[in-house]
């Protein structure tokens, strides 16, 4: 028997974890089952409530216990042979008269050409910028519904109402993790009978609903009527008078046979945009709402609201909120969205871009923004080269062209969306700047920063300033969705990559260059910052002097001797070998933590050789676009064979720990090829170019190739044959002398190319900077300190 000292919150926080666990509930003890109803208790939290439901009669919340009760009472009734009184009997008397006339054919016909007019009417959509509409049934891809608790209650478990989160991949992660306890939206469908169904802009409310409409009884056992709550309160019209004009029956039966449909409890009214009612429509609405489900209760009703326009909950409603989409169904809906268009290729570009960025990843897990990104793909917009407009299309699409697009006027406020924008900038990049990074705030701290923004306007009331701070807030909540609450006090923005987005959008406007060099010097090496960099070099109207700042900050970085003496071998070896450029230098720098080329791979963490293979292959694409490549010399293919095959025999050896003949990295698979990732082959490679050697040393590694061990060796042969090759390459080449990098160096390194892989992508996204000073970046990118321009020092 357990226990708890008669406290209901001790039991409530028992029972939800045991139930996340998927552990059986222990029987509860008397004395506190009576603590929860006795007299003293004025009310009962909700969420309690679910608890005790939950371990006392194996329901999952007390709305459904109540709507089974409901249902059971009202299936008790209509089986009763007798009435309760004479008026009973008169009243089933005369509805029978009544409806006797609409046969089962005629019904079934009735709803047959309903549901073709539903087809016709609802399965397209059509967004924003798309040029045509697309058909529903191909790209939509079912939502999951969160039982959501009311706005009084937390809505997410993980979010600490008093504390930040340490890094975007913490919200991002936050929004993921209860994905899990999300229902599929049909099964809730089937499951509770009224829906509330709460979602931010964008994230498929009025869709899903569309679906259902032209699904006929297909999910449901009812039949469908889909109503726009805005158009029924600016007509004056009643629930009653849209169903009956919805079925348009000519000869004039339709209101008894409409009735007759809802007295049967035979329809679902999916009644779509509670958000889009005015203010003064809106309790109208509300009472006109709860007075049809009383009248009819045993259909069906789904109601849809944006978050932050209203907060009010109809009576025996379950509320659930649209889940963000999950990995799985982001990559199901792209698949369908490109083969519309049978254009595969484009959409496994997408894919493999998300699976890399996170923060793009949780933008497009909202159908608007996932359709945004598909349509900016296929205009023939590169990803993520343009970053920062997909974000600003994004933005600007939840600022003002989605309403507009849906001829919503919205309640005006004080702020105009333009300086409710500029509140986001300030929030976001305070946010951001600061060393410890603030992405959640409470409702407090939220209002004080508006009031102060709202005075530095210059059109205040005093008397009303709290007031008007709260209107403004919940705007941006509400007509935006650009923030959310994830709790009574706690607010953040609806993606990262919004708070991204602002926190460029502030240092872009502020026009202030001593904010740049702080920015730069104090965040150019934190990752969250990096795609803030990439979306403030395509904002700005030039953006030379900021990847000028950020090349400077690279060479202070590399400053040591160690890395400017890797940096002049690799300058020095590709000079050599006739393959002096960028692209070439970064490329042999990567291969050299691959192949030891001259410094020990064991000693670079594998995440700076993935750094490295990144600004390699970015740096290549840049000289591609220049024209500006140059092909593999005779010289280069030389060395790069006889590393390759040290490498290879070192393995065979067991002498090192990691095996490139068991798992190359993608970047050696490219570079290197086949040929040279098989340790014969790689031989053969060498032999064949080795003309350009004088024919001392020509012959001097055809010895050592001749004494290659064959397949199946020991591995002591292996041993000694890849020490004379070391020694030829080291002695001959000045290759191959495995120099090891200080802890302090490979950390310098990996900060460093990161840096330079950053700039690579500034120039790569078309950002508007000097030709001059691009051409400078692009020829002296993994150089030495010592062979810079002056402007880099």
């Amino acid at each position: 028997m357990k226990k708890f000292s008669g406290s209901s919150n001790k039991l409530s926080r028992y029972i939800d974890k045991e139930h996340r666990q998927h552990k059986k509930i222990d029987p509860v003890s008397k004395r506190t089952i009576d603590n929860f109803f006795n007299q003293s208790t004025r009310s009962v939290n909700l969420s309690t409530l679910d608890s005790l439901c939950f371990a006392l009669l194996d329901e999952s919340s007390y709305v459904e216990c109540e709507e089974r009760l409901l249902a059971s009472t009202h299936h008790t009734s209509k089986s009763s042979k007798e009435l309760s009184s004479p008026a009973d009997i008169a009243s089933k008397s005369n509805y029978a008269a009544k409806h006797d006339s609409f046969s089962d054919e005629y019904i079934f016909s009735l709803l047959k050409t309903h549901s073709a007019k539903n087809l016709r009417r609802y399965n397209s959509v059509k967004i924003l910028t798309m040029d045509e509409p697309l058909e529903l049934d191909k790209v939509y891809v079912d939502v999951n519904l969160l039982r959501r608790k009311t706005k009084r209650e937390i809505l997410i478990d993980s979010v600490d109402r008093h504390s930040d989160f340490e890094s975007f991949e913490d919200v991002i992660s936050s929004t993921f993790a209860i994905e899990e306890f999300g229902v599929d939206s049909f099964h809730a469908l089937k499951k509770y009978q009224h829906l509330m169904v709460w979602g931010g802009l964008g994230t498929g409310k009025t869709t899903f609903l569309k679906t259902i409409a032209t699904q006929d009884e297909k999910i449901l056992d009812k039949h469908p009527v889909f109503i726009e709550l805005r158009t029924l309160a600016e007509k004056g019209e009643s629930i009653l008078d849209a169903i009956q004009q919805d079925f348009h029956i000519s000869n004039g039966s339709s209101q008894d046979i409409v009735e007759h449909l809802l007295e049967e409890g035979r329809l679902a009214i999916l009644l779509d945009g509670l958000d889009e009612v005015s203010k003064s429509d809106f309790k109208s609405t509300c009472k006109e709402i709860e007075g049809f489900v009383n009248r009819y209760p045993f259909n069906q009703f789904v109601v849809s609201c944006r978050y932050g326009i209203y907060d009010y909950g109809f009576r025996n409603f379950t509320e659930v909120e649209v889940a963000k989409l999950s990995e799985k169904k982001i990559v199901d809906f792209i698949h369908r969205w490109f083969d519309l268009y049978n254009d595969k290729r484009r959409g496994e570009k997408i894919i493999s871009l998300l699976q890399k960025n996170k923060l793009l990843r949780d933008f497009a897990s909202t159908p608007l923004m996932l359709n945004m990104l598909c349509l900016n793909v296929k205009a023939g917009y590169g990803m993520p080269e343009n970053t920062y407009s997909v974000y600003d299309k994004a933005v600007k699409a939840s600022a003002e062209k989605w309403d507009q697009n849906r001829f919503i006027d919205r309640d005006r406020t004080k702020l105009t969306t333009a300086q409710r924008l500029s509140f986001l900038s300030d929030l976001a990049f305070d946010g951001l700047y600061r060393k410890r990074k603030k992405y959640t705030w409470d409702t407090d701290t939220l209002r004080q920063m508006m009031e102060t923004f709202i005075k530095d306007s210059g059109h205040y009331d005093q008397k009303t300033i709290v007031q008007d701070c709260d209107i403004e807030i919940k705007a941006i909540e509400g007509y935006h969705s650009l923030l959310e609450r994830t709790s009574d006090d706690v607010y953040r923005f609806s993606t990262p990559a919004f708070q991204h987005y602002f926190t460029a959008d502030y240092a872009e406007s502020s026009r202030d260059r001593k904010l740049l060099q702080k920015v730069v010097d104090q965040h150019i090496l934190d990752k969250q910052w990096r795609e803030i960099f990439v979306m403030l070099a395509e904002k700005l109207k030039d953006a030379s002097e900021l990847v000028l700042m950020m090349f400077k900050k690279a060479s202070m970085v590399a400053d040591i001797p160690e890395l400017q003496e890797l940096l002049y071998w690799t300058h020095q070896f590709t000079k050599e070998c006739n393959v002096s450029s960028s692209s070439w230098r970064s490329g042999v720098m990567t291969i050299d933590m691959e192949l030891d080329l001259q410094f020990s791979r064991y000693s670079i963490p594998s995440e700076t050789r993935t750094i490295a293979h990144q600004l390699a292959l970015s740096s290549r694409e840049l000289n591609r676009r220049n024209q500006a490549t140059i092909k593999p010399s005779p010289d280069y293919i030389l060395r790069l064979a006889l590393a390759s095959a040290l490498a290879l025999a070192e393995d065979q050896a067991g002498s090192q720990t990691i095996s490139l003949t068991q798992e190359p990295s993608e970047f050696a698979k490219v570079y290197l090829g086949e040929k040279l990732l098989n340790v014969y082959t790689a031989m053969e490679a060498a032999m064949k170019n080795k003309h350009v050697l004088d024919q001392q040393t020509s012959r001097n590694l055809q010895d050592v190739a001749d004494c290659i061990p064959r397949k199946g060796s020991v591995s002591s042969d292996w041993k000694s044959w890849a020490r004379k090759l070391q020694s030829f390459m080291v002695n001959s080449l000045e290759i191959g002398q495995n120099i090891e990098l200080s802890s302090e160096a490979s950390r310098k390194l990996a900060d460093y190319l990161y840096i330079q892989e950053m700039i690579v992508g500034c120039l790569l996204i078309n950002a508007t900077i000097k030709s001059e000073v691009r051409d400078l970046i692009r020829h002296n990118l993994v150089m030495p300190n010592t062979h810079l321009p002056s402007a880099f020092l």
